[in-house]
């Protein structure tokens, strides 16, 4: 999935997986030397450490990033500002948004990972905003993930002279 391509619709009930974090591996970050995933469900992401458990339901896992669609506001948890490790806050941090929630989630989920894993700027492993959106994948593990579109209804197609115009709801 390409950043232009996110929606909520397409996040939700998918996961997304990342690469590892940080290339200081768990020396700063405790499992700062493994690959995340994150499972997204009503708008909200959770962090899973990948048992069946929490592949079947990603709410078992640590809840990261939340949604407050009816007030366009996104909430996600962050350990440190980006690239300062030492100044910690350990706090929940928000957003607004305007139109859709899925691109401004991601945002959310992109801050945690620095906010929490990244402790300096060079790190060659930092995750990028299209890391994270080619990362979405289903719990099948297909990455051809799109959002359900239900099949037209009363179809009707009257003939033209270019051809045919065809009508359906």
């Amino acid at each position: 999935m390409e950043l232009k391509d996110v929606t909520l619709d397409m996040l939700d009930g998918n996961f997304v997986l990342t690469s590892y974090p940080t290339d200081a591996g768990n020396v700063y970050v405790e499992g700062g030397h493994l690959q995340l995933g994150f499972g997204v469900k009503d708008g909200d992401i959770y962090q899973i450490n990948f048992s069946d458990e929490e592949i079947a339901d990603p709410t078992k896992g640590k809840l990261v990033v939340t949604l407050d669609a009816d007030n366009k506001k996104i909430y996600w948890l962050q350990d440190h500002l980006e690239q300062q490790p030492y100044d910690t806050y350990n706090s929940l941090r928000d957003s607004s948004f305007a139109g859709d929630a899925g691109y401004p989630l991601l945002e959310a989920l992109d801050q945690y990972i620095k906010g929490t894993y990244n402790s300096t700027g060079y790190d060659t492993r930092l995750v990028t905003m299209a890391e994270l959106a080619s990362g979405v994948m289903g719990a099948d593990g297909s990455s051809d993930v799109k959002p359900e579109i239900e099949d037209p209804t009363d179809v009707t197609a009257t003939p033209t002279d270019e051809g045919a115009t065809v009508k359906a709801k």
